[in-house]
């Protein structure tokens, strides 16, 4: 299953650990990056480290999706594109679940280009999950950091 921390992609976590439980299976969830480039040139010289924060995005998302229930998922950081990642990955597998659109959400688009891509692609079935967002934590991020502050406020 896809992850790239965005509010569908927790969603569709959710929803493939709840189908993996129904029929017994295990879920994988998977994370890439890469480099960013602009126009051919890539920044794989900047001191950061982009797997490295690839791997804590797919812990907050597992930890925000399933809370204690996180470690029965196995986590997979991948260098790649997450279209060409994630079609790789579904080799072999039962089923290929995916978030509808991820952190860039194009104006009129249902799906957005990776699970669009992977749907057309992919080796075995693929679920798109619909993100739904909650009315009345509109705003809030994936990340603890936006829910601990409207927990703090209140919200539940």
């Amino acid at each position: 299953m896809g992850v790239d921390g965005s509010p569908a992609s927790v969603d569709a976590l959710r929803w493939a650990a709840g189908q993996a439980d129904l029929i017994g299976a295990a879920v994988e969830a998977v994370i890439s990056w890469e480099y960013p480039s602009t126009s051919g040139m890539e920044f794989g010289s900047l001191d950061i480290d982009w797997a490295e924060n690839a791997r804590a995005a797919l812990a907050d998302a597992l930890d925000v999706a399933l809370g204690e229930d996180a470690g029965r998922v196995t986590g997979t950081v991948t260098r790649g594109h997450p279209a060409e990642v994630l079609v790789a990955a579904a080799q072999g597998a039962d089923l290929l679940v995916v978030g509808s659109r991820g952190h860039v959400a194009l104006p009129g688009r249902l799906l957005g280009s990776v699970s669009e891509h992977v749907a057309a692609r992919a080796s075995c079935p693929v679920v798109v999950v619909r993100h739904v967002p909650d009315p009345i934590a509109l705003g809030q991020r994936t990340h603890h950091k936006g829910r601990e502050a409207l927990l703090g406020a209140g919200f539940r």
